[in-house]
């Protein structure tokens, strides 16, 4: 199953180095799955489980919050698992930061607070 999240990765990649992005942050549930295999369900409509980082140079991130950290690493290398603390946005920031200039988001997945 790897293999096919990480080929649906590497086509989303293709479509981001067309669009000029370094990077994609993929917030809605249904997607996460879908390139990752993270299948935990969102506790609420303002929380998730995590959050994808996608980038052009193919070092993911997949981030999440300490209390999903053992599901995290039996779907994602362990240095690749991002855990954020009370304020995610804040700290998904950061990790963003060290991604590139151009960073993507899902505009309906994403709220403006975030």
């Amino acid at each position: 199953m790897k293999q096919i999240y990480a080929a649906r990765r590497e086509e989303l990649r293709r479509a981001m180095r067309r669009r000029g992005l370094d990077a994609l942050l993929v917030s809605q549930a249904a997607n996460r799955f879908y390139l990752s295999g993270f299948e935990l369900h969102d506790p609420q409509y303002n929380e998730s489980a995590g959050r994808l980082v996608i980038t052009a140079d193919g070092r993911d991130w997949l981030a999440t919050d300490p209390r999903y950290l053992d599901a995290a690493v039996r779907l994602w290398d362990a240095e690749r698992v991002f855990i954020y603390g009370g304020y995610a946005a804040k700290d998904i920031y950061r990790l963003l930061r060290g991604c590139g200039g151009r960073i993507g988001i899902e505009a309906q997945g994403t709220s403006l607070a975030f």
